[in-house]
């Protein structure tokens, strides 16, 4: 066992001896809607999140029971995500032979918290196992910062939502802040202590996902560049009426024309396609 991991396991035994509290303020695209608290006593964190969004009531409590390792025993997690999504899990998971957690949806806040800790007392694993489900989370780590007088760590989370998520922990591995979202809407948490950085968490996580963003487009290239036609597919064209065995023209990523089939183009067959060029707003 490494001496890096000792010392976050003494961390934890020395916190275990007391309760650990905590309380985050949650703002939904920036507008404050509700709060999360927690405690962590014997090993057992119990969380409840809960805001206000549209007149609507969004509310989840979890329990985590862990061993004296961070191993999760028993967890379970009852609520909703978002208006639309509601969650009931409850798992005891079984032995494993590689390192894995237990986390449902985004919320609470402070379940991600323990996960960070389980992380890091592993010496930070290229992945790591997601229960319940089949997923497999990667956690980057990213710089170090003086906010407040105290040091914080950011880091990324992948898997818990789709996309990724910023959290960001103090010295003794407390949740500071997080930037996340639900139903694909932006949702923020920061503790009181911290509210004056706000602003700062918000644009190192539209930082961190602009270089993810990045990444993805240097390893994923486009089938074709340049000026190609597909053809034959059916058009989503916004009018109610679909074009069938439609022409789409694309000149260096951009649609020119839907019509009839060019005689100097690179085509594409689309036959038994459907092409949607765009995302259309369906609220």
């Amino acid at each position: 066992m490494s001496a890096h991991r000792n010392i976050l396991l003494t961390l934890f035994f020395a916190m275990a001896a007391y309760a650990e509290t905590g309380s985050l303020r949650i703002y939904f695209l920036q507008l404050p809607v509700g709060q999360e608290a927690y405690e962590l006593k014997d090993n057992t964190l119990t969380a409840s999140f809960e805001y206000t969004e549209r007149g609507s009531n969004v509310a989840m409590k979890a329990t985590l029971k862990m061993k004296d390792d961070l191993t999760p025993e028993h967890f379970e997690a009852h609520g909703r995500a978002y208006r639309p999504f509601a969650v009931d899990e409850s798992i005891t998971p079984q032995a494993m032979d590689r390192p894995f957690f237990t986390v449902a949806t985004y919320s609470p806040l402070s379940v991600q918290m323990m996960l960070l800790r389980y992380w890091l007392a592993r010496e930070k694993p290229i992945r790591l196992r997601l229960l319940p489900g089949d997923r497999s989370a990667e956690i980057e780590q990213h710089a170090t910062e003086s906010v407040n007088g105290h040091i914080l760590t950011r880091y990324s989370i992948s898997e818990v939502v789709w996309g990724r998520e910023s959290v960001w922990l103090d010295e003794k591995q407390q949740i500071v802040a997080a930037v996340t979202y639900a139903g694909n809407l932006p949702i923020e948490a920061v503790r009181d202590d911290y509210r004056d950085a706000f602003p700062q968490f918000i644009r190192e996580s539209v930082s961190d996902r602009m270089h993810e963003l990045h990444s993805v487009t240097q390893r994923i290239k486009p089938l074709q560049n340049g000026a190609y036609a597909i053809t034959g597919a059916t058009v989503i064209d916004g009018t109610g009426a679909a074009p069938r065995q439609a022409t789409v023209t694309v000149v260096n990523g951009r649609i020119v024309a839907v019509g009839a089939r060019p005689t100097d183009l690179r085509t594409i067959d689309g036959t038994g396609k459907t092409l949607l060029p765009g995302l259309w707003e369906m609220h």
